[in-house]
């Protein structure tokens, strides 16, 4: 079989596209997670073993949480997981790029929850979406906002990562510069393309100072002394508002630019001097109007706390209404406290409904404890550009909790920033993902560092918790280059599931560094399938190019380990697929009911203490690589050049050595598949560096220098 697509990546754009948006419901659920395992294991002839399979388990997920652009208003499924893989969706793509046009062909199947804001359970049905043509601008600095001389026309209605419905970049090398953004002030850069910068002065600001007076005019000499006065001038006088160090106690709306950090005698900006600190007095901190283009940079935001006998108890730092455009930049936000005796607390960092540039700040999303906690650091239902942000999901201590570094349900591309889900504290249901992306958009993520972060479970002997370091089931979902691990969960009579990474939609995953994460208990149970670990779990058409993937290092455990999950019909090429270290059964690849394969050059690895199988499909435990190559194995159809040797990492847990069995064992992909982020590893370095392409996230080149300082 030549499989051979063309793919170009993420989507994003200001001009909403209806169709993207229209699908908002379309969310995973936690119906993969499969309790089927083999209770006796029997050798026979060419390594393979056979297995017999107990009863099936059903085992109850938690909910998948979303919050509409409403703030606090939420949509909950409480999907139930039985072996019988959930309803897929499954797309076709055929394309061919040019500068001018091309034509994409998409027919999709695709699974819609039906919710209430109110209800726990979901009704699922399976649909057909056929979407119309669009054009699409290419994007090549992931800003939502394509060059208007080069476009292509997508048949299916959603513009892939690297390309967007707008057309206004002047730069696309610069995510804050193209016709769309606010100023920045005094940084000699034009970020809306229309000559000017803008220039801190009485013509351009109204100012604002802890000495000052709400009935001065607002100017350097006799500033205003609240934020809201100042907004309200300016909104008239079509000015930004320059604030001074200090503590603000107010919550403020706002259309204009909001800066912080100044002193108040010269007007300059010294981060030594101080902070300018926004207090919310209110649900919200700071809220962007609809329609308004604005910038708010340099603000330390605090959300309030709240402690009460009630329900729907809330804290947000910063909320940008939908049809502003924004840059938020350079800021320290923290949710507050919320503890109300209610259900459902809310905290967030950021809710995005419009469309936003986030860059250079540092995110947490508060802590939440009660009945029910919901804590994000960024909620996305608008179109987010994410970059060099620091952002933590925050802390809940709930019953049901439920924590997000970054949830959306609308256009996404992030680029190095570093997440946590954050810590839960003895909950008993946890959630925890530290990226979700659903709904009928594209996700792009690049070069970020994600971590599902670590939960505590209750004890409660019928409990669920489930850790995503990333799930990904929006339409297209492209990852580059990330650090992703699925973090780790500990407790006592609770069902326990780790994933690296979930993908649907055809999602594309190049480069990338992925650990499944652990689970432990405090006591030691002989259930295997109370605990499971993936490093990645594919439905429908995924393609998975030179990814290191482990699955697991489990802790006191009797655990299931998995590199890769297999539903529908993925490709791997060159990948590293270690099985973990799962003390019942360790498997690097595990075919579910139905599945396919394509699989060529990588490298499948086991060394365990429980049962070892390369493959495991059909109660069949295949341990030997010359019967996988063989392709003699149900749902196989195409195998080779496949090796198991361990991939030797010297000095961490993905690049390799001179004497790596990895070292010019790869193949190019562009026998099965093109895209240029094939041609980097992980680090920048070309591929292939040698003879030939290597295997795993890293290309081993004699001259490159690693972040360990070590010649490699």
């Amino acid at each position: 079989m030549k499989l051979r697509l063309l793919i170009a990546v993420l989507s994003f754009s200001f001009i909403f596209s209806a169709a993207c948006f229209n699908a908002d419901d379309e969310q995973s659920d936690d119906s993969d997670v499969q309790a089927a395992a083999p209770s006796t294991t029997t050798t026979v002839n060419s390594g393979a073993t056979t297995s017999t399979t107990p009863e099936t388990t059903t085992t109850t997920a938690p909910a998948t949480t979303t919050t509409t652009s409403v703030p606090g208003t939420t949509t909950t499924s409480e999907p139930t997981t039985t072996s019988t893989n959930p309803p897929a969706t499954t797309t076709t793509i055929s394309s061919t790029t040019t500068s001018t046009t091309s034509t994409t062909t998409t027919s999709t199947t695709s699974t819609t929850s039906s919710t209430s804001t109110t209800s726990t359970t979901s009704t699922t049905s399976t649909t057909t979406t056929t979407l119309g043509p669009i054009t699409c601008y290419e994007d090549m600095d992931l800003d939502g906002v394509g060059k208007q001389d080069v476009t292509q026309v997508f048949d299916d209605g959603v513009c892939p990562s690297w390309w967007a419905e707008a057309a206004h970049d002047c730069d696309d090398g610069d995510i804050l510069r193209n016709e769309l953004e606010p100023e920045l002030p005094d940084d000699a850069v034009d970020q809306n393309c229309d000559g000017e910068d803008l220039e801190m002065s009485d013509d351009t600001g109204v100012f604002v100072a802890k000495d000052g007076n709400d009935a001065n005019p607002g100017t350097m000499d006799e500033p205003k002394l609240t934020i809201a006065a100042g907004v309200e001038l300016a909104e008239q006088s079509g000015k930004a508002v320059f604030v001074a160090e200090g503590e603000y106690d107010e919550s403020v709306s706002t259309s204009v630019s909001l800066f912080g950090g100044y002193e108040s005698q010269n007007w300059t900006r010294d981060a030594s001097r101080g902070e300018t600190i926004i207090n919310a007095q209110s649900e919200t901190a700071v809220i962007i109007e609809a329609d308004s283009t604005a910038a708010i940079e340099g603000f330390s935001i605090n959300g309030r706390d709240l402690s009460a006998i009630e329900s729907d108890c809330k804290s947000f730092c910063i909320m940008v209404a939908e049809g502003a455009s924004v840059i938020i930049k350079d800021n320290d936000m923290t949710a507050g406290q919320v503890t109300c005796m209610g259900e459902r607390n809310y905290t967030r960092g950021i809710i995005n409904n419009g469309r936003a540039v986030i860059i250079g700040n540092e995110i947490d999303g508060g802590r939440a404890a009660g009945s029910d906690g919901y804590v994000q650091g960024v909620e996305n239902s608008g179109f987010a550009t994410l970059a060099e942000n620091i952002i933590d999901a925050g802390d809940t201590t709930c019953f049901f909790g439920y924590e997000y570094g970054v949830d959306s349900s609308g256009p996404l591309r992030m680029m190095r920033n570093d997440v946590f889900a954050g810590y839960h504290e003895i909950a008993t249901f946890p959630h925890v993902t530290g990226v979700a992306t659903h709904g009928m958009c594209a996700a792009t993520l690049v070069n970020n560092v994600i971590d599902a972060g670590s939960t505590e479970c209750g004890y409660w002997e019928n409990a669920s918790a489930a850790s995503f370091g990333a799930d990904m089931a929006s339409r297209y979902s492209t990852l580059v280059g990330n650090k992703i691990d699925g973090g780790s969960i500990g407790g006592d009579h609770t069902r326990m599931y780790t994933f690296g990474v979930r993908a649907y939609n055809e999602s594309l995953l190049i480069g990338n560094v992925i650990y499944g994460g652990q689970s432990y208990y405090s006591e030691l149970f002989d259930d295997p399938w109370k605990l499971i670990a993936t490093g990645v779990d594919t439905h429908d058409d995924c393609v998975l190019i030179n990814n290191t993937i482990d699955g697991a290092r489990p802790i006191y455990a009797n655990i299931t380990t998995r590199g890769i999950s297999v539903n529908d019909s993925p490709l791997l090429i060159n990948n590293i697929i270690d099985a973990g270290t799962g003390q019942a059964n360790s498997y690097a690849i595990e075919m579910q009911s139905g599945a396919h394969l394509t699989m060529y050059n990588s490298d499948l690895w086991v060394d365990s203490l429980g049962t070892e199988c390369l493959v495991y499909v059909s109660n069949i435990c295949l341990d030997l690589i010359s019967d996988i190559n063989g392709c003699l194995w149900p749902g196989c159809d195409e195998s080779s050049g496949n090796i198991s040797d361990d991939p030797d990492f010297p000095t961490d847990s993905y690049h390799i050595d001179y004497g790596s069995p990895c070292r010019d064992a790869g193949a190019d992909p562009a026998a099965w598949f093109t895209h240029d982020m094939t041609g980097s590893d992980i680090d920048g370095d070309p591929r292939p560096c040698g003879a030939a392409w290597d295997i795993g996230a890293d290309e081993y080149c004699a001259w490159s220098m690693r972040n360990t300082g070590e010649m490699h």
